[in-house]
């Protein structure tokens, strides 16, 4: 009893007094408060177009070049680099670490390609007189039009080797509102498991009607044509390897699935 009369005692004093026991915020403290709040509600809430906010390139340039001046290869890639001064400069700046890493990792990679070409001029390479095959590489990119609150970046690699050009397309989406990449099954969030069925059914039946045997249908999982996807304001893109479908098809596509069915399980 005595406690409880203490701790009424305080009570009354601090309610005589006009004290508050929460900390007390001048007018500029509380004003400042209420914009940052506005500003944090504002960034959440911007509708931000990717496009106006790339700000250039992250740029690989090398030249396999011998010592009679002779030019043997080339290995060229680009990445996007975006502003880190305007709304979302955080999720810019994770968006930006991911490609700037990607570029790194490449400078090893055309060391690699240099010496496959090295290889086949033999030990003379340096003092060959003519280039008598094409080596190159080639990685540009695209922003596609993805809906308002993700990035879709499809990547385009061309590779020329004895004048035999290949060129396979690789496709990463972010979410705008933090700059994480996102999996197909961090995108679609609890629906993933709703959604995973009627994707494979959606890749399958355009492959059906357009003439893509795919060989054992029946047993085909999502997670075989997810590794590559990307994400546009009408719908899924899905980029398959060679031979992905069939034993017997070397060719590449690109598998086109319709949002409209998907649009609700989006964003959670």
């Amino acid at each position: 009893m005595r406690y409880i009369r203490l701790t009424a005692l305080i009570l009354s004093l601090v309610l005589l007094t006009g004290c508050s026991i929460i900390p007390f915020q001048t007018p500029e403290e509380q004003r400042a408060a209420l914009e940052a709040a506005e500003a944090r509600r504002e960034e959440s809430q911007a509708r931000i177009d990717p496009a106006a906010e790339l700000e250039g390139d992250y740029i690989i340039n090398r030249t396999l070049t011998n010592s009679v001046g002779v030019t043997l290869a080339t290995y060229q890639a680009a990445f996007p680099r975006f502003s880190v001064n305007g709304l979302k400069a955080n999720s810019f700046a994770r968006i930006n670490s991911y490609f700037s890493s990607e570029s790194s990792g490449l400078v090893q990679d055309a060391e690699s390609f240099f010496s496959q070409v090295k290889a086949y001029y033999g030990p003379d390479w340096d003092t060959v007189t003519e280039a008598t095959t094409d080596f190159a590489v080639s990685i540009t990119y695209e922003l596609l039009n993805a809906p308002q609150e993700y990035l879709s970046v499809r990547t385009d690699i061309s590779i020329c080797e004895h004048g035999q050009t290949e060129t396979y397309p690789r496709a990463q989406v972010f979410l705008l509102d933090n700059g994480w990449k996102l999996s197909l099954e961090t995108l679609l969030g609890s629906y993933y498991d709703e959604a995973a069925p009627m994707l494979l059914a959606d890749i399958l039946e355009w492959c059906g009607e357009n003439g893509i045997v795919v060989t054992g249908s029946g047993s085909r999982t999502l997670e075989e044509f997810s590794e590559n996807f990307a994400l546009t304001r009408e719908g899924f893109l899905f980029y398959t390897d060679s031979f992905a479908l069939n034993n017997k098809n070397a060719n590449r596509y690109t598998i086109p699935v319709d949002l409209e069915r998907y649009v609700r399980m989006l964003g959670q």
